[in-house]
């Protein structure tokens, strides 16, 4: 048995049709975790939903209850043998857990350092090719040659 706060899979589903006996109508939105039945649903029979630019969220899901650390998400439409588009133009996810339990202290560590080798290697590189570029124009590597010695 899996319980609800150790849900690695979960899928918002569009229902336009009542597919079994447990959706509540032809027409609903819900919320699958860790299984193919919904284990929450709500009818969209009444509603019409138009979101202009610059519109509010109507309803934010608080969905940490139910997820574990590492979680797959996704979206699942059905509509029989007819055509039909279901368009999700925005999705925000976010992790406030902020516990102390250290897992993430290297990652805090690590990337500075990568990114202050990062620009060191690149500032190396540049000064090496400008130094190149001038040691070809000025037609030699040596200041000095064997020709010019006393």
């Amino acid at each position: 048995m899996v319980l609800l706060n150790q849900a690695s899979v979960v899928v918002v589903e569009f229902d336009t049709r009542k597919s079994n006996e447990q959706d509540i109508d032809g027409n609903h939105i819900g919320l699958n975790i860790n299984i193919i039945q919904s284990t929450n649903q709500v009818s969209l029979s009444n509603y019409d939903v138009n979101i202009s630019a610059g519109g509010q969220d109507l309803r934010p899901v608080d969905l940490s209850t139910y997820l574990s650390q590492k979680v797959f998400m996704g979206f699942f439409g059905s509509a029989n043998n007819e055509t039909e588009l279901n368009r999700v133009k925005s999705w925000a996810f976010s992790d406030t857990d902020f516990g102390g339990n250290g897992n993430q202290l290297w990652v805090w560590i690590m990337v500075p350092v990568a990114s202050v080798c990062i620009l060191v290697g690149v500032a190396i590189c540049l000064c090496m090719r400008r130094v190149y570029k001038e040691d070809r124009f000025s037609g030699s590597w040596c200041s000095t040659s064997r020709e010019h010695r006393t």
